[in-house]
């Protein structure tokens, strides 16, 4: 089949097309999905998650609603190799978000605890996510009706933990950093 040729007739480049093969591919319209809710969050915010990486967000997040967890802990729930966790903590601790404390229960490990300060950042994005929520609630509400927009977080809730529920519990998977 012969590629459509296009023009950029207004100056700016023609959209990269999505892939035929992957048009039916729901992890794959999910990804695309999650970079394009990024790219809406980097606008409003400025910065990516206030100079956040996903993975690096995604740690401050378990740290702050499992406090005392270990490092090897919240890799396993990050899904990162717990030697990549060390330099994701280091940043967090670097900006005083986050602080390594003597674990209770095993002399060896540090247990990580979210500081004032890191709460304080961390409720400033969570402000920017849910404000992009109210626009991508908004769009869904076109979309499909307002009841079944409200129906589509439980429900990727769900499939996320049916899909971890699927990976063997003794080792994390690595996932691309960013």
């Amino acid at each position: 089949m012969p590629q459509k040729k296009t023009t950029i007739a207004d100056g700016k480049p023609p959209p990269i097309r999505q892939p035929e093969v992957f048009a039916s591919s729901v992890g794959y319209n999910l990804m695309e999905l999650f970079s394009a809710y990024d790219r809406l969050l980097q606008n409003r915010t400025g910065s990516p998650l206030h100079e956040l990486n996903i993975t690096q967000f995604r740690t401050l997040t378990a740290i702050r609603f499992n406090p005392g967890q270990t490092q090897q802990a919240v890799a396993s729930h990050v899904g990162i190799d717990p030697s990549s966790m060390t330099p994701v903590v280091n940043l967090l601790e670097r900006r005083g978000w986050v602080e390594r404390r003597p674990s209770p229960v095993n002399r060896s490990a540090y247990a990580l605890h979210v500081t004032t300060a890191g709460l304080a950042a961390y409720r400033r994005v969570e402000r920017e996510v849910a404000a992009v929520d109210e626009i991508v609630g908004e769009i869904l509400g076109e979309l499909v009706g307002s009841a079944k927009s409200r129906e589509l977080a439980p429900l990727l809730h769900r499939l996320e933990r049916a899909l971890s529920e699927k990976l063997p519990a003794d080792r994390p998977t690595q996932r691309p950093r960013g």
